[in-house]
């Protein structure tokens, strides 16, 4: 059984970005199957995963997270993983992107049902049960403390 600490992460209202503020989006990674983004806003950086993560992309897709994080570490913002796009994920990719959270104080939201599912079956606690309309990053996310996946 592995075990895992998780605490769940709110955002105030008051430091979520409005509407009219300026954002960016940057491609930080792109193959066949994965697209990584990052959208910048004061206070948050933004990172969605789009596509298939398994154990021929995880090394590439973790290498433009932490290009996110050092971009968003000196500014003081906010890491916000959005997988709500992952199609696929293997137990690979899931280690990875775990770890990565783990390491980075990272919050994942959007956590799609096949993720919470393969979860469930290395008997790992929950991430995310936010809503997916919720708007970006504004939405409510879990954070992993404790080691992902043994």
């Amino acid at each position: 059984m592995v075990m895992s600490n998780v605490r769940h992460t709110q955002v105030p209202l008051s430091e979520e970005p409005r509407a009219e503020e300026p954002r960016a989006e940057e491609q930080l990674y792109a193959d066949g199957m994965l697209r990584v983004t990052r959208t910048v806003t004061p206070g948050w950086a933004l990172v969605r995963l789009e596509g298939d993560l398994d154990v021929t992309n995880r090394t590439r897709a973790l290498s433009a997270l932490r290009r996110a994080l050092r971009r968003a570490r000196p500014l003081g913002d906010r890491l916000i993983v959005d997988v709500g796009g992952v199609r696929f994920i293997d137990v690979a990719g899931l280690r990875a992107l775990l770890d990565f959270t783990e390491d980075a104080a990272a919050v994942l939201r959007d956590v799609p049902a096949q993720m919470r599912r393969l979860m469930d079956l290395l008997d790992l606690p929950p991430l995310d049960r936010a809503d997916s309309r919720t708007p970006a990053p504004g939405g409510s996310g879990r954070r992993v403390k404790g080691r992902g996946i043994a």
